[in-house]
């Protein structure tokens, strides 16, 4: 009995010394903000919708995430770099946002908020685009090591996995910038590593898409592929270095890499897959691709 009673007495010193080494950790080695989500009830009578921000964090350099709405305050580490502000689906109630290290997650903005519906996906993300109005909702993220496009939906289930190669199956090269045609319900990828630029289409009925040599369309003497989101290919005669799309979602403006000074421009009709004349110039200027290439390296 002596000895039994010895040993629950060292037993309860090894608890209690446990408590205390616990408690002594957490006075002198606190966790930073971005480890924990934190909630306050607003106490509003009317659960209405929130809104999310993207919030630069101090200390551990990671991204923060602020919901707001009348019923509920809450922030909410991400534990990574976001790739850009949550972005909306129109008509919907959830945002997207991606961090660079493969995170896609869905925000609700308002109802049952946790836990957050996430999707992790393998390399690094470089580009994200969400669907405009349409028949379905489809987010296209493109990834880098390795260099993949998917689509996922609005649940962020996996509709299309599209490995990013040439139409030779030799060159692979990550996405320059994601476009978004809520004229032609298309996303537009172009690339820079590969002279190509790809229309893909969203809208579940789009017509199909030839490869190789189509003797007849009509009577389908060739090999085909569905429309949607499988890409419609366009050559160009160089890497792409920026891109934009115009206002009227028809017209892609492109520029070529600056050899000595601006690259080349050059703008191509969606419509034709073809230059146009070198005086029509989207009013929109197009955009770079080399921060958000070098932001994953």
């Amino acid at each position: 009995m002596d000895w039994t009673m010895r040993i629950l007495a060292l037993e309860r010193v090894h608890i209690l010394r446990g408590i205390a080494l616990g408690f002594f950790a957490m006075a002198f080695c606190p966790q930073p903000l971005s480890a924990q989500t934190i909630c306050g009830e607003q106490h509003a009578a009317d659960p209405a919708r929130g809104r999310w921000q993207l919030l630069k964090a101090v200390g551990d350099g990671s991204d923060v995430l602020r919901y707001e709405s009348p019923a509920l305050s809450c922030t909410v580490p991400l534990r990574g770099q976001a790739l850009s502000p949550p972005q909306k689906f129109p008509g919907s109630e959830n945002e997207i946002v991606a961090t660079r290290d493969g995170r896609v997650m869905s925000l609700p903005r308002h109802g049952a908020l946790f836990p957050l519906p996430m999707v992790k996906l393998d390399g690094r993300i470089t580009a994200l685009a969400v669907s405009a109005a349409g028949a379905v909702e489809v987010v296209a993220v493109a990834t880098q090591t390795p260099e993949n496009l998917l689509m996922l939906d609005g649940a962020l289930q996996l509709l299309q996995r599209l490995p990013l190669r040439d139409r030779t199956g030799k060159l692979t090269s990550p996405v320059c910038n994601l476009l978004v045609s809520p004229q032609r319900q298309s996303f537009v990828a172009v690339f820079s590593d590969m002279p190509e630029m790809w229309e893909l289409s969203y809208n579940p009925l789009a017509p199909e898409i030839g490869l190789g040599m189509v003797h007849d369309f009509q009577y389908r003497e060739g090999h085909f592929v569905p429309g949607f989101l499988n890409p419609l290919r366009t050559a160009l005669p160089w890497n792409t270095h920026a891109a934009g799309l115009d206002e009227g979602g028809h017209m892609v403006l492109l520029q070529g890499p600056p050899m000595s000074g601006p690259g080349t421009p050059l703008v191509i009709h969606l419509d034709v897959r073809k230059p146009v004349r070198e005086d029509v110039r989207p009013e929109t200027k197009p955009q770079p691709c080399e921060l958000a290439l070098n932001a994953t390296k």
